[in-house]
């Protein structure tokens, strides 16, 4: 009943933004786009817990998927442009050194 817990926590977050739980939910409506392959829907649920509940438990995961989606669904400019913000909003997270490599060998060749 994959659908049907996607639309009750989509409706609690929608009736209680502001409650302890309500991270929790945004988390589980990320996670159930991302599990159907819907990458950009899922992006933008995992962005809300990156902008509207940075202190989420959630938080950290949470960027990674948002950055993979984002890559996945062809949105690499996007994502590098998080990425340079994130680093310098958030200087203690670490991202694959691989894929910061290749994102400057890239720019370098243009």
């Amino acid at each position: 009943e994959g659908e049907a817990s996607k639309i009750y926590f989509e409706d609690y977050f929608l009736n209680y933004p502001q409650d302890e739980y309500a991270d929790d939910s945004v988390v589980k409506v990320a996670e159930f786009y991302y599990s159907q392959g819907l990458y950009i829907q899922s992006s933008s649920w995992y962005k809300k817990i990156v902008f509207e509940y940075p202190e989420s438990k959630h938080f950290k995961k949470s960027v990674s998927y948002f950055l993979n989606s984002l890559l996945i669904s062809g949105h690499k400019d996007t994502a590098d442009y998080y990425i340079r913000k994130f680093q310098k909003d958030y200087p203690k997270l670490k991202f694959s050194n691989e894929y910061l490599i290749e994102s400057s060998m890239k720019k370098a060749i243009k």
